[in-house]
Parts: C-alpha cells; structure tokens; sequence
C-alpha cells in the first residue's frame, strides 16, 4: 500500500518498492560493517548507550521514541533494542549460507530481530533471531526499505 500510495503521489516511480528488510539485509543494517556482538563492540556494558532494553540495569518499562540513544556506525537508531522489528522472512530453524540467504517462501512464524523494550542484552545482539505468529501483537515494529 505504501508503494502504490507514492506512486500515485508521483514521489517514486514504478519501479520503486518499499518492503520490510529480510532478516539477513535486517542484520547487514545492523551491523553496519561491523562483526563484533553489537555493532559498538562486543561489550554488554554499553548497550545502555545505545538501546532502551532490561540491561544493563534499565528496567523500560515503555517503548521510547526512536533516536533517543546513540546511533550505529551507518547512522540508524535503536537497531539493538526499544521494539522488536518484523522482517519479510518467514522462520526456519538455520538460514542457507550465502551471500544474502532468505528464509523459506512459507510457514507459520516471521523472523523479528532487534530485541525490545523487555529483551535482555544476549537478546539484542545482532545476530539474534526471535520469531512469532504474524497475528502476534505484542510491541513489535518495523521499518521498510526503499527499493530503487
């Protein structure tokens, strides 16, 4: 909806698309050239620079706006907490190797990644994976991507 939408408003053109990330593109954002734990290091320590979560010694106890804490090397906020985010992959267990894998065409359960509010610091890492039915309602975003 939101494609169509910009394109009869003539702010993108046809061929044009904005999507969910899938989760490999969620975690290259995430990372942002990086390969430590976090996309600032490998120390939990910090996190609470850089996510509203339970650790280290937070306690949220609601999502915050985002861009409140510091952002990751590429300039993109609360990617390691604050809310869980939707990715365009359904769930499997392990994800091919390669060069940008996607999950399975099909299931039961989307990937969401980011870790939230709630999460603790191993759950927002970025390579952490969590997954829910799409029904599932419980403080979970998303962000989309502008395809050219």
């Amino acid at each position: 909806m939101l494609t169509q939408r910009e394109r009869l408003r003539g702010s993108i053109s046809e061929h044009q698309v904005f999507r969910p990330p899938t989760e490999a593109e969620w975690e290259y954002a995430c990372r942002a050239g990086t390969v430590t734990t976090y996309s600032f290091g490998d120390d939990p320590s910090k996190l609470a620079e850089y996510a509203w979560c339970q650790e280290p010694h937070q306690h949220v106890t609601y999502i915050h706006r985002v861009g409140w804490k510091k952002l990751n090397p590429w300039g993109l906020a609360d990617m390691h907490g604050n809310i869980s985010e939707w990715c365009a992959d359904w769930y499997a267990a392990r994800l091919d190797s390669g060069i940008n894998p996607t999950g399975p065409v099909n299931g039961t359960q989307r990937v969401c990644r980011g870790g939230g509010r709630t999460s603790q610091a191993s759950d927002c890492r970025s390579a952490s994976r969590e997954r829910y039915a799409p029904d599932f309602l419980n403080y979970i975003g998303f962000r989309v991507l502008q395809m050219v």
